[in-house]
């Protein structure tokens, strides 16, 4: 009998291509995902500095030894560059072709998410060179927080764009891409607007613990919690329950 796998074989086992429609749920799994990340380094990181001693009884040194040098391959930062960067890019190649700004403006959003996160734990890190250098350049802390605050206003802005969140060529997204807000586009508006706020939330109290700063984020809240579209962005998880 034949045993090799001709290439003019195919197997659905180990597909070539994804479409947009698939790789969003990928997104918004680990979109939540990350969010238990953050809370599990930050407690992992308090007890580094609290910690005059650490444990060798466990097998992850960031988490029993609290050691964080020695560790090549921490699962947040493979979670925000690998399984959701390198998703996300892949998703906004199949929009740049087909045109769904949609599901661009729903990843972006995820993106922002993540950076925000990574960045608090990590501090410098990979941004502007990712995924275009075998080497990229560490962006300082700074400079991603220039960037973030301007990838919120640009989102917010396309968010109130009609030919981005409905246009003509548009795909679809149905509860099965998207189990947080199923392709509700005024609640990704809604979460991204809360998204700005934390950011502005990091101005105080060192970059500008001002009265005046503290009223705008006291007013941009205050939007997010009044708009009709809010929603808390609970990930639903078949059969099981949010409330």
């Amino acid at each position: 009998g034949c045993e090799d796998f001709l290439d003019v074989n195919t197997t659905k086992d180990d597909p070539t291509v994804v479409t947009v429609d698939q790789i969003l749920p990928t997104l918004c799994f680990y979109a939540s995902q990350i969010c238990y990340d953050h809370a599990e380094y930050g407690v992992y990181m308090s007890q580094a500095l609290t910690t005059g001693d650490k444990s060798q009884t466990g097998s992850y040194p960031y988490s029993q030894g609290w050691e964080f040098l020695s560790v090549n391959r921490h699962p947040m930062w493979r979670r925000h560059f690998y399984d959701l960067g390198a998703n996300a890019n892949a998703m906004f190649e199949l929009t740049a072709k087909n045109g769904s700004k949609n599901y661009e403006l729903i990843g972006r959003t995820l993106m922002l998410q993540s950076t925000m996160f990574t960045t608090d734990v990590f501090a410098d890190m990979p941004r502007s060179e990712a995924y275009v250098a075998t080497s990229p350049r560490y962006d300082s802390q700074q400079e991603i927080y220039d960037w973030m605050f301007s990838e919120a206003d640009q989102l917010l802005k396309l968010y109130d764009d009609p030919s981005w969140t409905n246009g003509p060529q548009a795909l679809p997204i149905s509860e099965k891409s998207d189990r947080i807000y199923k392709g509700d586009m005024k609640k990704w508006a809604a979460y991204t607007k809360a998204l700005r706020c934390r950011l502005w939330l990091r101005k105080l109290p060192n970059w500008d613990n001002t009265p005046s700063t503290c009223q705008k984020i006291v007013a941009m809240v205050d939007d997010v919690l009044n708009d009709p579209n809010w929603e808390e962005p609970r990930y639903c998880y078949p059969g099981g329950k949010t409330d």
